[in-house]
This record gives C-alpha cells, sequence and structure tokens, in this order.
C-alpha cells in the first residue's frame, strides 16, 4: 500500500496558484475574485486534475515494471498475480525496484 496523502505538500505551490482566483456565487450575486494562496477547494474540478497530473508518473512507474494497481483517493495498492511455480524472488524484486522508483 501507497499513501500519497502528502502529495500536495512537496509539489511546486507557485506554479500549481498561479493566477488562480476563487468566487461564489449565490442568487446571481457573485463575490469579487479572491487569489488562492494555499488549498485545493473541496468539490472543485481543478483539484483532481492537479491531483492526477501530480500522481500520473506513478501510474507511468508501475507499468514498466508490468505491476497491477488499484488508486482510490491518496491510496494505492500495488500487487502481482505470479503461479506456485514462478519465483518469489524475482516478484518481490520487481515490487521492491518498483517502489524504490517511486520514492525516488
Amino acid at each position: 500500500m501507497l499513501d500519497l496523502s502528502a502529495a500536495f505538500d512537496v509539489i511546486d505551490h507557485p506554479i500549481l496558484f498561479a493566477h488562480r482566483t476563487q468566487c461564489v456565487s449565490v442568487a446571481n450575486k457573485t463575490s469579487p475574485d479572491v487569489g488562492r494562496l494555499f488549498g485545493v477547494p473541496q468539490g472543485s474540478v481543478l483539484g483532481p486534475h492537479n491531483y492526477y497530473m501530480y500522481t500520473k508518473p506513478v501510474d507511468e512507474i508501475i507499468k514498466r515494471y508490468n505491476i497491477k494497481y488499484h488508486c482510490y483517493a491518496d491510496d494505492t495498492q500495488v500487487y502481482m498475480n505470479w503461479k506456485p511455480c514462478d519465483k518469489w524472488d524475482d516478484i518481490s524484486s520487481s515490487i521492491e525496484a518498483c517502489i524504490v522508483d517511486i520514492s525516488t
């Protein structure tokens, strides 16, 4: 299991938030735009897109090792299927190398 919960803590925030504003609309009235200095608003369209763009390299690394995975929010599970006759050392080495690449 990989926990990517701190993903937005390690990216270049000035690039992420450059020229980014937010406003609120209620009953045909709209507040002035306010610059966003941190965070990703809950329910935003931008949040999931930015998270996907940030984690896309993880997808590419996992695929290089021919490993399967599932993602749900900030949790990623990597796994492999193997037959009883397959060599465990080869399988574990592949998973370990994949995780080291992701960490790097």
